[in-house]
Order: C-alpha cells, then sequence, then structure tokens
C-alpha cells in the first residue's frame, strides 16, 4: 500500500492507537511540565518573602483586590472543595492576606472575604516577578499562546473533573458541594 493512499482498517486502527499514545504522552509531558513550572513559580522571590504557596497564590488572585467578595464565588471560581478553601482561606487570614466576615445579607450563615492592602502589596510584587521572569526568557511575545494554552488545560481540567465524579442525584454532576454540609 502506498503512503499516500487511503489507510485500511488495520492501518487506522494503529494510527488511532498511535495517536491516542502520542496524546496520552502529551497530556503527560503537558501535566509534568505545569508542576515544574509551578515549582518555579513558587521560588520566586514574592513568593517567599510573603510565605505563600502557588495554591494562596491562586486564591488571593481568584479574590484579587475585592471587598466583600462572596464566598459562594469564590467556591464556584476555585473549583476546590469547600475543605480546601477553607484552609487556603484560614491560612490566608493568618497572613493578613484577606479578611473573612459574616455578609451583612440576610443569612447568618453567609460569608464574605476581603483583600488586605498586603494581598493588594503581594499580588502586584508577584506580578512584576512574573512580568521580569517572561521578559527574560522572551515569552512575552507569546501572550496569547499562552492564553490559549491556559484555557485548554482549564477545558481539560474541567473534562477530567466531569468524568471522574459521575452523575449526581437527578442525572445531574456531582459537585464538590454534594459531599460537603
Amino acid at each position: 500500500m502506498s503512503s499516500q493512499g487511503p489507510l485500511g482498517d488495520s492501518d487506522r486502527a494503529a494510527h488511532g492507537k498511535s495517536a491516542a499514545i502520542q496524546a496520552k504522552t502529551a497530556l503527560e509531558d503537558l501535566l509534568l511540565s505545569a508542576h515544574r513550572f509551578a515549582l518555579s513559580a513558587g521560588a520566586i522571590g514574592a513568593f517567599v518573602a510573603s510565605g505563600l504557596t502557588v495554591a494562596e497564590w491562586g486564591m488571593l488572585r481568584t479574590i484579587g483586590n475585592r471587598q466583600d467578595v462572596p464566598l459562594k464565588e469564590v467556591l464556584a471560581a476555585s473549583r476546590l472543595s469547600r475543605q480546601r478553601i477553607r484552609t487556603l482561606l484560614s491560612d490566608l487570614q493568618q497572613k493578613g492576606l484577606i479578611i473573612s466576615k459574616q455578609s451583612s445579607a440576610g443569612d447568618k450563615r453567609a460569608r464574605t472575604v476581603s483583600a488586605t492592602a498586603k494581598a493588594s502589596s503581594v499580588l502586584s510584587s508577584i506580578s512584576t516577578q512574573m512580568e521580569e521572569l517572561l521578559s527574560k526568557t522572551g515569552q512575552e511575545k507569546q501572550g496569547p499562546k499562552l492564553v490559549g494554552v491556559a484555557r485548554s488545560l482549564d477545558r481539560l481540567a474541567n473534562q477530567l473533573r466531569r468524568s471522574s465524579r459521575g452523575a449526581g442525584p437527578k442525572g445531574r454532576m456531582k459537585s464538590d458541594d454534594d459531599d460537603e454540609d
């Protein structure tokens, strides 16, 4: 069979299997690279100076420089379990980076979180150091590509999370909230 002709059934199966193996290898490489980047990012001076972990930084980025962010919004945006979020928020509060309080709304159980001035300073410092890192490596020109990769990773994470949880009650996908409270 010529290399330019149509693939036979056995060739298609072998090609499909090869493509699946290549995709799996690419995913493993991507996850390993993301992990290495997270470790490298953790060595950035602002992380070290503030005692901030990459996970805490992610949570702080979710809150941003905003005040009175409903805890429900933080839960939805972070896609972590309630227990993990509580731990991260407690750690951020102990470091003086956020303030957690009861919401002014009628529900006494509702809580909000607010970033402190210290949090704004830490976020700004980390952002500046990330920009310097990108400029040193010449990656600032790759911004659109990095955004695309980030979106692809987010979509993949969502798919993996949905497929690993299975269906919850009434045929809907089970959420982290179904296990808690």
